[in-house]
């Protein structure tokens, strides 16, 4: 009878000990997980927001930044991009129906390629402000006027490729 009374108590032992264990486990912090408890934007007024009050909704001044240095790169390499134009547009003319063995075919090749340079670093600098665009919608960021300024630049993207699709055809 003592060995079964035994065997009892080593079973509610250890039932006690894993059942203690696990709940420590579950009581413990971790600054592994994100916390699940609510945050300030998603307990506010829905009717509120979007308001200037609610800092969720502000470009930090650091993606302002980035956001200014992207859209001055679009707009510089966009006016680079419409000046050498001006000069490749008589070089392509002056190549077209020559062959590669031509100076002029060859100089317009390479004017030509220069301007696929312009559009290549406005590109870059419209992928950055999609990244910028991107980030800050993720975080319920008002991003109305980056929007407008994304288009922008996407409107002088496609104006160079149209450029660049006219003279290729020439050549």
């Amino acid at each position: 009878m003592q060995l079964v009374m035994t065997k009892q108590r080593a079973k509610t032992s250890i039932s006690a000990v894993v059942l203690a264990t696990m709940l420590s486990a579950c009581a413990a912090t971790s600054d592994k997980y994100p916390s699940l408890a609510i945050r300030d934007f998603e307990a506010a007024d829905p009717a509120q927001a979007g308001t200037a009050s609610d800092p969720a909704t502000a470009l930090s001044p650091a993606r302002i930044a980035q956001v200014e240095k992207a859209l001055g790169v679009a707009l510089e390499q966009s006016a680079a991009f419409n000046a050498k134009l001006q000069v490749v547009r008589p070089q392509v003319a002056a190549a077209r129906g020559l062959g590669p063995s031509s100076n002029a075919w060859a100089d317009a090749q390479i004017a030509y390629a220069d301007l696929i340079s312009h559009r290549s670093q406005t590109a870059i600098a419209l992928a950055d402000i999609d990244l910028i665009l991107a980030e800050a919608a993720s975080e319920l960021v008002n991003v109305e006027r980056l929007t407008a300024q994304q288009a922008e630049v996407a409107a002088k993207l496609a104006d160079q490729d149209r450029a660049l699709a006219q003279l290729r055809d020439q050549l």
